[in-house]
């Protein structure tokens, strides 16, 4: 298996931080890219460079791809007028080859792709600390996570909402949380371990029911909580 390619119409050099915020591939600023020229005689009709993340940037394991254009043995999508994203035929990327160098613990998944991916839970993300003047503790979340912290307080509030229904026989109340906000959550939280945001996890098809399922439990840490509570009547039986 092997790492995305990327292709950026009308542009000579690897992508700024600036551009790939535009793209909506954040999560690809601060990755080392290899890149080759495109003239612009492809599936891709203006001139451009090709791009994939260097093998400085990829964690044992991770195969960086041949870097250029090689249609027979690429699979090219378009994404918008100045971006297209590709991979080689036979080596389709995996986990392995997004994975970031630091990465957080986090649950195993089995994805739409067929792979099993790690999916930190939320307590992992650091809050902002003050010492106050009654030198007590106060706790904020940190700018980059103030939004998806608040989207996870609402996933948190759906899914006690539906294990109180179950337990009581109810109908589950409706979700507070919409699916793009299940998937916006999914893909944030994937993305501290891998590179990838909504562009790549549509074209692996990473999300199904099933899978998104799965990942907001491992958010909110659920196995954890069910491991933790089997383990303290485990003992008082004992």
């Amino acid at each position: 298996m092997a790492g995305f390619l990327y292709y950026f119409g009308d542009m000579v050099n690897a992508p700024t931080e600036k551009l790939l915020k535009e793209m909506k591939l954040d999560h690809l600023a601060g990755v080392n890219f290899s890149q080759v020229g495109y003239p612009g005689s492809g599936q891709m009709a203006a001139a451009g460079v090709i791009c994939a993340a260097a093998q400085s940037s990829l964690c044992p394991g991770g195969t960086e791809p041949k870097v250029g254009y090689y249609p027979e043995n690429q699979v090219w999508q378009q994404v918008n007028d100045r971006l297209w994203i590709g991979w080689e035929k036979e080596n389709p990327p995996g986990p392995a080859d997004l994975a970031r160098i630091e990465r957080r613990w986090g649950h195993e998944v089995k994805m739409g792709d067929g792979g099993i991916w790690a999916v930190p839970p939320e307590r992992y993300l650091p809050d902002q600390l003050v010492l106050n003047d009654n030198d007590e503790v106060d706790r904020a979340p940190m700018a980059q996570f103030d939004g998806v912290k608040k989207l996870t307080m609402k996933l948190r509030s759906d899914f006690c909402g539906q294990i109180k229904a179950q337990a009581q026989g109810e109908e589950w109340p409706p979700p507070e949380m919409t699916e793009a906000e299940q998937l916006r959550v999914g893909n944030f939280f994937l993305g501290l371990n891998y590179r990838v945001g909504r562009v790549e996890a549509n074209v692996l098809k990473l999300w199904n029911d099933q899978s998104l399922r799965k990942s907001l439990e491992a958010i909110l840490d659920w196995p954890g909580i069910v491991a933790m509570v089997k383990e303290k009547n485990d003992q008082k039986k004992k």
